[in-house]
């Protein structure tokens, strides 16, 4: 999730606007590509950034796709990528890592796409807010909480925020066609320097026979 520079009007751009497109840290991103697998779409991207070859960013060059909550995403995919066209197919993949602003309305739209496609939504745990209550208790098939603390990305220099890591730990809401809430909630170790992830026994949730190693 970023904006090019010129975009934000360069050193002008507030903090809040800023923060609203911190890019996903690369230990993150490798954890996202071993749970989902490849990614077809990066939902709220720029042509500088995006995570797969189809995306959704206020620099695209087609208008429709310019803006992610109103653009139909397996019609992103499939116009971008060449693909026949569908309207439903779980191995197509979703990667949205929104505007922390926007949370409530990204996670309608994953929920809503997620009936269609697998959509990863990359957000901060609020169990406490109403969104996360509307969109992911009834709707996510599981969350992956994160620790330590995701350290986002500036996209002005490409580094961890000078800022730290955000108030609240984040996860991944995942998203499946054919599966709906109360997800099973599980737990990730990450390291932005290092390629891997491990599960812990699930925080609550259905119960599997043995944790997953991913």
């Amino acid at each position: 999730m970023s904006a090019l520079a010129s975009a934000m009007g360069g050193a002008r751009a507030t903090s809040d606007e800023w923060r609203d497109r911190y890019r996903t840290p690369r230990g993150v991103i490798d954890h996202v590509h071993r749970v989902l697998g490849s990614i077809a779409l990066d939902a709220a991207a720029d042509g500088v950034n995006t995570l797969g070859p189809a995306y959704c960013g206020l620099d695209h060059p087609d208008h429709r796709f310019r803006d992610a909550l109103s653009c139909d995403w397996m019609q992103a995919v499939c116009e971008q990528t060449e693909r026949e066209p569908r309207e439903h197919d779980p191995r197509v993949v979703a990667f949205c890592n929104p505007p922390f602003s926007m949370l409530a309305d990204f996670s309608a739209k994953c929920a809503a796409e997620g009936q269609r496609m697998t959509v990863g939504l990359l957000c901060m745990v609020r169990l406490e807010v109403a969104w996360w209550r509307e969109w992911v208790q009834p709707y996510a098939s599981e969350v992956i909480t994160y620790h330590p603390r995701v350290n986002y990305l500036d996209p002005r220099t490409g580094k961890p925020c000078a800022s730290g890591s955000p108030a609240a730990p984040s996860c991944l809401v995942v998203y499946r066609p054919g599966l709906t809430g109360p997800p099973r909630y599980t737990h990730a170790e990450w390291h932005p320097d290092v390629k891997q992830c491990r599960y812990t026994l699930p925080l609550f949730g259905p119960q599997p026979s043995q944790p997953d190693l991913l």
